[in-house]
This record gives C-alpha cells, structure tokens and sequence, in this order.
C-alpha cells in the first residue's frame, strides 16, 4: 500500500512539472503610480526512502533528467512552507507563507525571489543545485480600497539542499508531503476569522501537519490560492473520473463567509452579475464584488436605522407630552 503511494505521489510530481513546464503565465506590468512588485518561490523536494539513497553525487543538468533517477520515483515529493516572524512593520507578520518579498529597484522579478530566498532560508537558486521548473500566474494584491499594493510573482524550483534559517525574518519552516494535498477524504473545518467592518469574517483555510505539535501553522489567503493552483496541476485537464485534489481545491477555492447573510448574498449577486472572464481575475473580481456589498449593506443599514429612528420619535414626543 505504502508503494502504490508513493508510486501516485511521484506521478503527480510528475505531471506538475510536465504542465508548469508548458505553461504560459499570465504576465502583469506594474501601472507608473504602483511600480512595487513581489516574488515567492515554491519549493519542492523529493525526500529519499529509508532504503533507498541516491547512488551518485552527478548534479542533474535538467529536470527531466533528475525525475529519471531511480531513487526520484520511490521518493516522497514534499513542498516547503515557512511561517513569518512576528515583526509590527511586516504585513504579512507570522503568517505561513512560500519564502521571497518586495523587490529593490532596478531588480526583475526572478532576482527578487533569489534574493529573497537566500536572505530568508539560505539557498542559493543561482546554484547548479536547482532547476528552474516554471512560474506561475502573476497576480495583483489591493487593499479594500482598491488601490493595488504590489504585483506578486510566483516561481517553482524543485531542491534537495539543507536550510540556513535567518530567525529574524523566518519564525519556522515545515516541509509538507504532497501526498497531503491530495487526501480523498474531506478535510477539517479550521477557518481563520477576523473582525470586519461589518461583523466577522471567516476565511478558508487548513492546518498543516507539522514536525513540532506546539506549533500551529495555518495555510490560507495568498498562498493557500497559490498552492491550489499548484495542486492543480498534478491531474491532466479532462482525465476521466474524480480528480486526487478535489477535496482540497474545493476547500481552498471557496469564498471567505460572513457573520452577516446580507453580505453574502450581496457578494454573490455583484459576482453573478460582472463574473470573472479568465480565471485569473477571480480574486480581483471577488474584492471588487466586497467593496460595492460594503457600500450597499453600509448604506442598506443607515436607510434601516433612519426609518427606525424616524419611528421613534414621534412616538418619544408623544409620551413627552404626556408626561410634562
């Protein structure tokens, strides 16, 4: 049973590859008035089996020659996570996330998640020790006001290296089997919930299995939407029967919910009405579709609260005068 495992996981390595590898990326240039950009990599690795070790110290000079290695197929594919320090100036402060940041001036974006990975997690991705396996889709980050934060870049390199941990950026790391991702049974309802405007919301999210128990490292927002993409890409489009990631990806695709039902259903009436065109602008269309059922429900509660108000008082001066 462990074998056959093994052997569905290693496929599924597989075919990621294979379809990062040809995948074309959507690209986004930054506007003049936002020229901040950021850039993660996604990491994997291919943990050896107990009996089995790599029998040579030769470096793969492509990826198709290291997934060719006898040890590579009876191996555990696994994707590197980290966990943020806790820092008052870091927005992103003690959430998990893939290693990289903002960019410095005059960087690309590929230098950027260099840069950024050996800073965080010392390894060097200019090294001949990695190999470049492809980008995913770019995607932009706005705050409620709509204003766009940065443009966010991510890559994937598959390695097999030790990590230099910089404490004062990287509270934890945690590698993850990817076989996780592709559990067949649901998976435990561990939404985040933060305090709202209006009420409270929860988001998607899941609990990664972790090495130290004390630890909780809670996968969700950006990177959640970033490892379903990933996982997507393990199964072929139009393979016959019920895809390994449907479990997760139906989990990690779904909208955050709100204490409030009119919320929910304001959001879901402006996404029906201006649906996203490509994939890609799911996120964009969501917050655009938060920020007008903000204005409705705000405006739909000062109508609610007039009217109350106004029915009130008539009736508070009616019993002044009686009463005087």
């Amino acid at each position: 049973m462990t074998y056959i495992l093994i052997l569905q996981q290693n496929k599924a390595l597989k075919t990621l590859i294979q379809q990062l590898q040809t995948h074309r990326p959507l690209h986004l240039e930054s506007p003049v008035e936002q020229p901040r950009r950021a850039a993660v990599c996604a990491i994997f690795r291919c943990r050896p089996a107990t009996l089995i070790q790599p029998t040579n110290n030769t470096i793969p000079t492509s990826i198709q020659e290291f997934l060719d290695q006898p040890w590579v197929n009876e191996s555990t594919p696994e994707l590197l996570f980290i966990q943020r320090a806790t820092r008052a100036t870091d927005r992103w402060s003690g959430h998990v996330a893939f290693p990289g940041g903002k960019n410095e001036p005059g960087e690309t974006d590929k230098e950027t998640a260099e840069r950024e990975t050996m800073e965080e997690i010392g390894l060097d991705l200019n090294s001949s020790a990695f190999l470049p396996v492809g980008t995913l889709d770019a995607r932009e980050i706005s705050n409620m006001k709509g204003e766009l934060l940065m443009v966010l870049v991510p890559y994937v390199v598959p390695d097999n290296l030790p990590l230099t941990i910089q404490e004062s950026e990287v509270a934890a790391v945690q590698w993850v089997p990817l076989q996780f991702f592709l559990s067949t049974t649901p998976y435990p309802d561990t939404p985040l919930r933060k305090s709202f405007m209006i009420g409270n919301v929860s988001f998607p999210a899941i609990d990664l299995p972790t090495e130290d128990e004390s630890r909780r490292m809670q996968l969700w927002g950006l990177t959640l939407g970033m490892t379903r993409e990933l996982i997507e890409l393990t199964e072929i489009p139009g393979t016959i029967g019920r895809p390994a990631w449907q479990q997760f990806v139906t989990m990690a695709q779904a909208y955050p919910k709100f204490s409030y039902s009119d919320m929910n259903v304001l959001i879901r009436f402006f996404m029906y009405i201006q649906p996203p065109k490509r994939k890609q602008n799911r996120e964009k269309v969501y917050m655009v579709s938060l920020r007008r059922a903000i204005y409705v429900a705000i405006i739909w509660r000062i109508m609610v609260g007039g009217v109350i108000i106004g029915s009130l008082v008539p009736k508070l001066l009616r019993l002044k005068k009686k009463y005087i």
